[in-house]
């Protein structure tokens, strides 16, 4: 009796074992949602008949005379819980790991002064950089008394502001020693007071639906929000399978959309700004963005066992730590299988003759020769992208599936949530269908620009206007639930023509957009410069100088390459002749007639008084007592004695004056 009771205490437990871990693998099942659910489902329903199965045989368990079913059914049991266990811990992990891709942005501000006095009925300036920031400066602002807020395009110009004591309070970013310009004035800034939001951005939605993606890559954290070096729009349709790429280059001049500040490159904004930007250039709504420490292309190509691109140009460039000397990464040119310092090192390569090249890469002129830029660099990271996605496509083993997750959970930031990561797995499994990535271009033109936080101009890349109009067409398209792919059948074929694969938004177009600049106006006459500007409805002053010449800018107030959209008004300094009196002293008995003494005075004083005075008198030049031109007399030289002085020249004899030089 005691044996029987011992065995169904043991099935007992056997039973809640297996029950409770049954559940601990159902919760694993549906933490996985949208992925194969009819399968889940399945298993889920066979996983609650077993549980019936096995609660009936315990309720019966006095009937059951065979022990070898018994046994065999308690070793399933003991078995099936096991798997049940490590499944679930295993898709625990990787659940949290995706869960973690979606991380926090904290944004802090600091409200600072050159001294420690409280605003009150003061100015207090920032920059509108997003919603958040808007809700920190009001917040500030409400632990103070009647204080007006003044709002700047660009923390630069708050800052000079700020230390030229034109305004005495800044609400900056906590990090703000990274926007001086010089470091030292750092200690003269004092926090009065810091405020943050800790925010978390989560999409739940699933990519069923056409949808935009922003892909960002940085040398930074990926969760920190700023200062991206690669900028990729992407738009993807899950039902024609058609995936647009576009690179942004990051000296692209845009009107930031937080701001309004058209003197920037778009990778100065943050990252909330580089969406708003972007939105309302292309006229889409970005439903997910990526961030991606650059680091990560190292991790995941190893990972990967590396990746197999075709590179158009052997490059020597530095490593994944930005290091040079020895630890120079070369690619060489060709069909390549890549590691991971290679396949970044490629992603990021766009100059090849800069002086760290020259002193620390092989002298082999191959590492120093063909066409490199941003946008052959962008067209590397595209096809770099393509690699590792078909390489991810061939994993099979759950270790490797593992590892790319937790150098993703530290590398990768995202607004997804983890229902919308997972159902990626349907878009790759319906890749099989043959995915189609559109590599597109936008056009534009190289210009430097005077902007007014800067002294010299800047290089900026213009975008072709007509350009953007194309890319807005086709990633509408793209995106409308019932496009197709256009595919154009007509074509011309010559033997001797090298074809490739006509982009969209690489034109050619009419017109090589670039934005009017306002000329140096110091190469033109006054004439010219009043013609232009009334012709451009820009308000201006003259103001005269008086000079030898006349009717010659001197001088501008706003400087050359000046955007003409910013100029509205402008000083202009033009040379005036000087219009000299001329006094007849020939006759005259008035004591200024006099001839003055000149000794120590130069040629050009003597001039001057020679075109003032009309004496008639015959005035010869000596240097070293030997009669010289008086072009032939440096100014340098000086009057040391003269024939006559202090005599009206009409006393005179003879008329003449002899000026003798040293």
């Amino acid at each position: 009796m005691k044996t029987k009771s011992k065995k169904l205490k043991n099935y007992t437990f056997l039973n809640l074992l297996f029950f409770i871990s049954s559940m601990f693998f159902i919760y694993a099942l549906l933490l996985f949602n949208n992925i194969e659910n009819n399968i889940r489902y399945l298993v889920i329903a066979i996983i609650f008949l077993l549980n019936i199965l096995f609660i009936n045989d315990y309720l019966f368990f006095n009937k059951t005379k065979n022990l070898i079913l018994i046994n065999i059914k308690r070793t399933f049991m003991i078995v099936l819980s096991i798997i049940f266990i490590l499944i679930f811990i295993y898709a625990n992990k990787t659940y949290k790991s995706i869960n973690s891709l979606n991380k926090t942005s904290n944004y802090s501000y600091s409200l600072v002064s050159l001294d420690n006095l409280n605003p009150s009925n003061d100015t207090i300036g920032y920059v509108n950089e997003s919603d958040e920031t808007k809700k920190i400066v009001e917040e500030i602002n409400s632990l103070y008394k009647n204080n007006t807020l003044k709002e700047y395009k660009s923390y630069e110009e708050l800052i000079s502001d700020l230390l030229s004591k034109k305004i005495k309070y800044a609400i900056l970013p906590s990090d703000f020693k990274k926007l001086l310009t010089n470091k030292e004035d750092f200690n003269k800034i004092k926090v009065l007071v810091t405020k943050s939001i800790v925010k978390k951005k989560t999409s739940t939605k699933t990519i069923d639906k056409p949808f935009t993606m922003l892909l960002l890559g940085t040398d930074e954290d990926a969760s920190s929000r700023g200062n991206s070096d690669v900028i990729m729009l992407v738009t993807v349709n899950p039902k024609t399978m058609n995936v647009t790429m576009l690179n942004i280059p990051r000296d692209t001049n845009f009107k930031l959309a937080c701001t309004n500040d058209n003197e920037r490159k778009i990778n100065y904004a943050n990252d909330d700004c580089i969406q708003k930007t972007l939105n309302q250039t292309f006229n889409v709504n970005i439903d997910y963005y990526v961030k991606v420490d650059f680091k990560l292309v190292v991790d995941l190509v190893d990972i990967l066992g590396g990746i197999d691109m075709d590179v158009p140009h052997a490059i020597c460039e530095q490593n994944s730590k930005r290091q040079w000397g020895t630890n120079v990464v070369l690619v060489e040119k060709g069909m390549q299988h890549l590691n991971g310092e290679q396949a970044l090192a490629l992603a990021r390569h766009r100059k090849n003759n800069t002086p760290e090249h020259a002193k620390y890469c092989p002298k082999d002129k191959k590492y120093h020769e063909g066409l490199f830029n941003d946008f052959v660099r962008n067209e590397m990271q595209q096809e770099i992208i393509k690699a590792i996605v078909t390489k991810v496509k061939t994993i099979n083993s759950i270790d490797k599936f593992q590892e790319i997750l937790n150098k993703l959970s530290s590398r990768v930031n995202t607004n997804m949530g983890s229902n919308t990561i997972l159902s990626f797995y349907n878009f790759l499994v319906n890749s099989n269908k043959n995915i189609h990535m559109e590599n597109m271009k936008l056009a534009g033109s190289d210009q430097y620009i005077q902007v007014s936080w800067f002294k010299t101009p800047i290089y900026f890349y213009v975008p072709n206007k007509e350009s953007i109009a194309e890319l807005k067409d086709y990633m509408a398209f793209n995106l409308s639930n019932n496009s197709k792919r256009k595919v154009d059948f007509s074509f011309d074929y010559d033997p001797d023509v090298n074809y490739t694969v006509k982009q969209i938004g690489a034109g050619p177009y009419l017109t090589n957009y670039k934005h009017n600049l306002l000329p140096d106006f110091t190469k033109t006459t006054q004439d010219e410069a009043e013609k232009f500007l009334k012709l451009h409805s820009i308000k201006y002053t003259i103001v005269y100088k008086n000079s030898t010449i006349n009717g010659k800018v001197l001088s501008q107030s706003v400087e050359a390459n000046t955007k003409l959209e910013n100029v509205k008004s402008i000083n202009l300094t033009i040379s005036k002749k000087e219009e000299i009196k001329l006094e007849d002293c020939e006759t005259s008995s008035e004591e200024n007639c006099k001839i003055p003494d000149f000794t120590n005075k130069n040629i050009a004083y003597i001039k001057r008084w020679e075109s003032s005075y009309y004496t008639n008198l015959n005035i010869t030049y000596y240097l070293n007592n030997v009669v010289v031109n008086s072009k032939n007399i440096d100014a340098s030289k000086k009057i040391v004695n003269q024939s006559s002085k202090n005599v009206l020249p009409k006393d005179l004899t003879i008329k003449e004056l002899k000026i003798y030089f040293e």
